[in-house]
């Protein structure tokens, strides 16, 4: 018999309860969705690195290293040495020479995997990267000629150290028609192979948590040019912040609307209470618990939370697959499989159940808890004047604006669940529009950031005052500093005081052990104006040096500190033609061997175009499910609202009050509260998008502040108005249609 009614009201609720199970569904599906494709992914990266064996770390010694040197390291330090054989090859006869790094297969650290094709059987096959041969339009048994030898492309593959496509660690977007990856047999990498290499890359192995001890060998005992740990190499670790940035955000957002959901249930089941009062009354008289009566109101919402659950958890397996194509446009991970771990059931299903009937029940339990008699008299119904009612009359308030507020009074929780669900959509809405304007605006202004077109950062001294005629003479060191007790990276940049590409007139007047910090190092780390760092020496942890912070800087192009080249070798206690990097205007004709990074200005600019596509298209997701909130929220609660007043409403139209007024009186005066929760979402929007960037760029040089412009202010405020009067016209329709015989119905 319960069953039976509660079908009947599920269809005389129709348009209530199907929006009910719509917000259900929109967050199981978010949920299930981001999580089930991050987690896949990260599963698949998991595997991948160990079972293609990647590298702990890696180094970079001006001179390699001897077989008896390799077998001493590896006994004392219990790790495993490979030397790295590659080479870098223009391919001169393609538009703007892209660059192909060339491996030698023969490796047992980073082995490479097969995408497609078959693995190079001869000295005259090559194995592609496939973004590579994508961006360029190469297929399977093309040809390719590096270094004036042809190969035929056999297949695709990538390794666990190239899993990021980054041509150095400290880029920030990959570039596949400018930089890719390939692997030779090694009697073809014979054929390609440069001679007199500057430096010598070697992968290592090791069990051990802390290779300071090795580190630190390395540095005093050998020429070491760089050092790089796993856990910092951005070509290795960004693909887990990408993947895991976005299930924090869907699983924040997707609880929070939960909550609201329970909220606004409970509240359509204690209106239904208070309608059913006297019927409820004397069902207690007849003995009838509280337990049954609690179970029976408790039917519908768990139908619709179970309907809406399921279908949900269902959706987000089937969206999961677009978002797995998404997050996999970046990296080259091999055989990624869309999996479902158990707990994806817990937070796609069981929480959703969980919250929304935990909420319901502590709400429905506590309506219940009332005498037969107060039931039987109405005592608890909306239509008797509350104490709020009594203490403000608002007796110089005109009729219309005394009866809205009077209305607002009595339909507290109504009006609350309104404003928390518009701060909820407003929230979505502006978490994307601060991501996809963070992207743009820090796309225009990076031309302006950096000073330079091209930066070279050399092995050799030698090398670098060869050129140094042909640009400026500037000086980076990688140091460390300590952040809510994490190692952060950061660059140091010196500049001579009266430099012809920055514009910083302040390094002429810091003092020793001064330096300006960009703006991201102040956004990301708190760091303020005044503060003293210590800083770690990242070639050698026993050193630290000492600095202030005295301004910053108007060039933001990654984590940097500014200061003058004679501080710069005060600091670091560096002779002082210690430079290692050259500024200009204009690409120089340099061996690749002579060169440790080289940074352009152009890809920098292309990489970021790639990312903030991206990044729209992740925003458009969110800007859809807010606009669906939004518009469900508001017509689910107003149109609650009008259906428990439709007694009044009708004896107001008997009175003789227009359907204009009869609209003035109900449906206008919400539109306050959806304007405080657009006002409070932006702040917290800021605080959530601060958190995606902050994870996702958690390995990289470079950072996004979070951003806002006017029109995207404008944009909201729009949306918000537009699904307001939406659904208030939608409303005068209900408004309408309740009859003047609706006031004759039996009342108390």
């Amino acid at each position: 018999m319960n069953f039976k009614r509660m079908l009947r009201d599920f269809k005389a609720n129709r348009i209530k309860n199907l929006s009910f199970i719509l917000l259900i569904i929109l967050s199981s599906m978010v949920i299930i969705g981001f999580n089930r494709s991050s987690t896949s992914y990260i599963l698949a990266v998991d595997k991948f690195y160990t079972d293609y064996h990647a590298e702990d770390g890696e180094f970079t010694l001006e001179s390699p290293l001897s077989a008896k040197q390799i077998r001493t390291l590896e006994n004392r330090f219990q790790l495993t040495l490979e030397e790295v054989l590659l080479t870098d090859s223009k391919l001169k006869t393609l538009p703007n020479e892209p660059i192909l790094r060339v491996f030698s297969m023969d490796r047992s650290i980073n082995q490479v995997a097969l995408l497609d094709g078959i693995f190079p059987s001869s000295s005259e096959e090559i194995l592609l990267d496939s973004k590579f041969a994508e961006a360029l339009g190469y297929q399977i048994g093309d040809s390719i000629t590096l270094s004036g030898a042809s190969f035929r492309i056999s297949g695709y593959g990538i390794s666990p150290d190239y899993v990021y496509t980054l041509k150095n660690p400290g880029d920030f977007m990959g570039m596949a028609n400018s930089f890719g990856i390939a692997y030779l047999a090694p009697d073809g990498y014979e054929r390609v192979k440069q001679k007199n290499a500057e430096a010598t890359l070697y992968s290592y192995q090791t069990t051990s948590k802390d290779t300071t001890s090795f580190k630190n060998y390395l540095q005093k005992n050998l020429s070491l040019v760089s050092f790089l740990e796993r856990k910092d190499n951005s070509r290795m670790t960004t693909v887990y912040n990408d993947a895991s940035a976005p299930s924090l955000i869907s699983l924040i957002i997707g609880v929070l609307l939960l909550c609201i959901i329970g909220f606004i249930i409970s509240i359509s089941i204690r209106n239904t209470i208070q309608s059913e009062s006297q019927i409820i009354g004397i069902l207690y008289a007849q003995g009838i618990n509280a337990r049954e009566l609690l179970s029976y109101y408790l039917m519908l919402p768990t139908l619709l939370v179970v309907i809406g659950a399921v279908i949900g958890y269902l959706l987000g397996l089937v969206i999961s697959g677009p978002l797995l194509i998404l997050q996999s446009s970046q990296y080259t991970v091999p055989h990624v499989i869309l999996v479902t771990p158990w707990y994806l059931v817990v937070i796609g299903i069981i929480l959703p159940i969980a919250l929304t009937l935990g909420i319901t029940f502590i709400y429905v339990r506590k309506a219940l808890q009332q005498t037969p008699l107060s039931l039987l008299r109405g005592s608890h119904s909306n239509m008797k004047v509350s104490r709020i009612e009594k203490l403000f009359s608002f007796g110089s308030l005109s009729f219309f604006k005394r009866f809205r507020l009077k209305s607002m009074m009595r339909e507290f929780g109504s009006i609350l669940a309104l404003f928390l669900g518009a701060t909820l959509s407003m929230f979505i809405l502006f978490t994307g529009l601060y991501m996809k304007d963070s992207c743009v605006d820090y796309m225009n202004e990076l031309p302006n950031s950096i000073p330079y077109d091209n930066l070279y950062t050399f092995y050799s001294p030698t090398d670098l005052h060869k050129y140094s005629q042909q640009g400026e003479l500037t000086a980076l060191y990688n140091v460390k500093f300590n952040y809510k007790g994490v190692n952060k990276n950061l660059t140091l940049q010196g500049i001579n005081p009266q430099s012809a590409f920055f514009n910083m007139p302040e390094l002429q007047t810091l003092g020793q052990h001064e330096i300006l910090i960009s703006p991201s190092v102040y956004y990301k780390f708190g760091i303020q104006v005044g503060d003293t760092l210590t800083l770690y020496d990242d070639q050698d942890s026993d050193k630290t040096y000492q600095v202030c912070v005295k301004g910053l800087a108007p060039y933001d192009y990654g984590l940097y500190l500014y200061t003058s080249l004679p501080n710069y070798h005060h600091i670091l206690g560096l002779h002082q033609n210690s430079s290692n990097a050259l500024m200009t205007y204009s690409p120089l004709n340099i061996k690749d061997t002579k060169v440790l990074n080289e940074t352009n200005k152009q890809k920098m600019v292309d990489g970021m175009k790639n990312f903030t596509m991206l990044i729209t298209v992740f925003t458009s997701i969110i800007i859809v499910v807010a606009s669906i909130i939004l518009i469900v929220v508001i017509y689910m609660l107003m149109k609650m609202m009008i259906d428990k007043g439709k007694v009044n409403i009708s004896m107001v139209k008997i009175f003789g009050y227009h359907p204009k007024e009869v609209s003035a009186l109900y449906l206008r005066g919400n539109y306050f509260f959806l304007l405080i929760g657009y006002l409070l979402a932006i702040p917290a929007s800021y605080n959530l998008t601060k958190l995606f960037f902050d994870s996702i760029f958690e390995s990289m040089d470079q950072y996004i502040l979070p951003s806002l412009n006017p029109f995207s202010y404008v944009l909201g405020f729009v949306m918000m108005t537009l699904s307001y009067a939406f659904t208030t016209l939608l409303l005068k329709n209900n408004l309408n249609q309740i009859s003047l015989t609706e006031a004759l119905k039996n009342r108390e």
